[in-house]
């Protein structure tokens, strides 16, 4: 009897023997949506309790942060024009110009150094977060000459 048991004890526990940890983390991997953000970064005025105040609180800190008028006004020579600027805020928080997207593409290059510059010199911010872990967000801010 006890050996027997022993027998069905053996055979048992190869039934409950579980995937390997890299397995799992390459399952759990390919399910996460990495095209979206479990949560905004965060500007040091902004109390983000509720998710819906959170985007609008983010939009009015950044709409703050970035001041380009008189950036874009001295440093072009652009009468009218609409910009398209691509800027990253990186996993440490920083402010990153990626490239700047406009019709006039001559005219550019002194103001593409500038804003490196400026978005180089803003204060870092609090990260994006997906699943706890800082990551990088692109963003796409309109801007008109006029």
């Amino acid at each position: 009897m006890i050996k027997f048991c022993l027998l069905l004890l053996c055979f048992s526990c190869q039934q409950f023997k579980s995937e390997p940890v890299e397995a799992i983390v390459a399952k759990e991997t390919r399910q996460i949506n990495w095209q979206s953000i479990d949560q905004l970064p965060k500007f040091s005025a902004c109390d983000q309790s509720v998710d819906e105040s959170q985007i609008e609180c983010f939009q009015k800190a950044m709409y703050q942060s970035i001041k380009l008028d008189s950036l874009i006004s001295t440093h072009s020579n652009l009468k009218t024009d609409s910009l398209q600027l691509q800027i990253i805020i990186t996993k440490s928080g920083h402010f990153q110009l990626e490239s700047i997207k406009t019709k006039n593409t001559g005219q550019i290059q002194i103001l593409n150094e500038k804003l490196k510059m400026y978005f180089a010199a803003l204060e870092p911010i609090q990260p994006a977060y997906k699943r706890g872990i800082p990551v990088d967000l692109r963003l796409s801010i309109p801007v008109i000459i006029k």
